[in-house]
């Protein structure tokens, strides 16, 4: 089988390597499986010396004084992608979103999209080391704006409980899965951000319930793109076949011009 790869960076991600647009245009005309564009919008968003802005105390103060130049950068980004569009490679996001539902992105803009990996990136609770209950708290509800922005995936979900060296309970994991089945939306099991014990955990209850299980590379450096190891290692331990694995995880979306 081919995995779909739904989480890709080019140059326009500030933490990105040696990965290029270019360097897609090519792999995608040589015939590669299914694959997303998807570039941090916050890094798209802010201006050049403010990249990692998003993440730092001033934060709103800078969206909001460079919300108009923001917006532009956004169309600008989508334009250039589209204007490279070849083979199986499809337009998309890294969407950022702040406490209150703001899209470090252009709303009007998600429609033209043909994915939207969404990413609850800089939680503060966990910075901060609040109780799990406030942790828990801005998880869902960062989670559920991006869900009603319409996102088809969800980004790394246990990134930001690794980097702080946070275990992830069970009951976390169920409410993710039964969230993402009610919204309509898949989990990542992303390799760039390994969380092995939970993403199993969150492998064997999507399975059980039902839910796609998007599989992310998260390419940053340009040997990351197409290795899928790690994927099929957690899918084995989870039990399942080689053969359900199509059933099991999330299509490359049937793209006819517009984000379906």
């Amino acid at each position: 089988m081919e995995f779909f790869d739904c989480h890709c960076h080019t140059e326009r991600s500030a933490c990105a390597e040696d990965v290029s647009l270019s360097m897609y245009v090519e792999l995608a005309s040589g015939g590669a499986p299914p694959f997303v564009v998807t570039d941090h919008s916050a890094h798209l968003f802010c201006p050049a010396d403010m990249k990692w802005a998003f993440w730092g105390d001033e934060a709103s103060e800078i969206f909001e004084a460079n919300r108009d130049a923001g917006m532009a950068r956004c169309a600008d980004y989508v334009a250039w992608l589209k204007a490279a569009q070849t083979g199986g490679m499809l337009v998309g996001v890294e969407l950022d979103v702040f406490y209150d539902g703001r899209l470090v992105f252009d709303p009007a803009l998600l429609p033209e999209l043909d994915f939207i990996v969404g990413a609850v990136h800089g939680m503060r609770t966990l910075n901060n080391e609040q109780p799990l209950e406030q942790v828990v708290d801005e998880l869902k509800t960062r989670t559920l704006y991006l869900a009603e922005a319409g996102m088809n995936a969800l980004a790394h979900p246990f990134r930001e409980w690794k980097q702080k060296n946070r275990e992830v309970p069970l009951w976390v994991i169920e409410w993710l899965v039964d969230t993402a089945a009610d919204a309509g939306f898949a989990p990542e099991l992303n390799c760039h951000y390994k969380v092995p014990q939970a993403d199993l955990e969150m492998v064997k209850l999507c399975v059980e319930r039902g839910v796609p299980i998007a599989t992310g590379t998260d390419t940053h450096r340009s040997y990351e793109f197409g290795d899928f190891s790690y994927h099929e290692e957690i899918l084995q331990q989870a039990g399942i076949e080689r053969e359900r694995w199509d059933a099991v995880l999330l299509p490359a979306p049937n793209v006819t011009g517009s984000r379906v």
